[in-house]
């Protein structure tokens, strides 16, 4: 993991990235890399991804602003990232893994089917994006809460 990336955990709250710690140890047990992207982001960058189609047209605000949210990908051997969702065994490893430590993966269904979201470029597989929600049953209760935190 690099200085970036372990400074981008640090970002989030000590539950969320305890979790997001152990799932990256255990998908390294697994024989696979993680790399950790995006985690806490302001309103305004919220925003952003929402325009350029990287989250959801319909939530313009987002687990990622509190601090509990991590965009995860594979990390290849020679270090370099795999920016794409066309690692399949790889997403369905970090799912498992994420379930496994109380983390809401948007990987799959619980059906195990890909779970689409829909953007303003379309239906796309956010199979990276992990969160943590507890104890709140909605992000509106989340902001309700803990109110969005600076990045």
């Amino acid at each position: 993991m690099t200085a970036v990336e372990a400074a981008r955990l640090l970002l989030l709250i000590p539950e969320c990235r305890d979790r997001v710690q152990r799932v990256i140890a255990a998908m390294g047990a697994r024989g696979f890399g993680v790399y950790v992207g995006q985690t806490l982001r302001t309103h305004a960058e919220q925003l952003d991804a929402q325009a350029r189609g990287t989250t959801s047209v319909h939530q313009d605000r987002s687990w990622h602003e509190l601090g509990r949210a991590a965009d995860l990908r594979k990390r290849f051997a020679d270090g370099s990232v795999d920016e794409t969702t066309h690692d399949e065994a790889f997403f369905r490893a970090l799912w498992e893994e994420a379930r496994a430590v109380g983390l809401r993966s948007l990987a799959f269904h619980d059906d195990g089917s890909k779970l689409l979201i829909h953007t303003t470029h379309g239906d796309v597989w956010d199979a990276g994006h992990v969160e943590f929600r507890e104890p709140f049953a909605t992000l509106a209760d989340a902001f309700a809460a803990e109110g969005e935190k600076t990045a």
